[in-house]
């Protein structure tokens, strides 16, 4: 018996799989070529973020434009983008900083695949039920809490 996804939530989540994929290979491609630009000068921690920021950028326009399909721009897409953001970027660098700490050799590739699979389930659902939620209906829902 399957699980009974609507044939939306299996498209989007195909696509932002795509996208993932894109941003996931922009992160971790900015995230070895700074490591060996730097050797051991700068902090893995900080490079982590900055690789992160850049599979961002990309992960915005497309989840926006492809994924779910949202054409509008609105204030409120850029803000909720922006604080889910943030907010997975922490959980990405701390995982990140956790799975190193570990000190396996080799350990930036394990710590890299398990900061990613986190903050990639948390994207998905904060832009699926809120960043880019169709702006009427977060109007709707705003008006019926109140």
């Amino acid at each position: 018996m399957g699980i009974g996804l609507e044939p939306l939530v299996v498209r989007q989540a195909g696509r932002f799989l795509v996208v993932g994929l894109g941003s996931v290979a922009i992160d971790g491609l900015s995230y070895y070529a700074m490591i060996l630009a730097s050797g051991s000068k700068a902090s893995p921690d900080a490079m982590k973020a900055v690789s992160f920021v850049l599979g961002t950028a990309f992960a915005f326009v497309a989840n926006k434009l492809w994924t779910f399909a949202s054409r509008q721009w609105s204030t409120f897409e850029v803000v909720a983008f922006g604080g889910l953001y943030a907010s997975t970027m922490l959980v990405n660098v701390v995982v990140n900083h956790m799975v190193l700490a570990a000190g396996r050799p080799a350990a930036f590739v394990t710590a890299f695949l398990c900061a990613t699979a986190v903050s990639t389930l948390l994207n998905f659902l904060g832009q699926k039920f809120i960043a880019f939620r169709d702006a009427q209906e977060h109007l709707r829902i705003f008006r019926e809490r109140r």
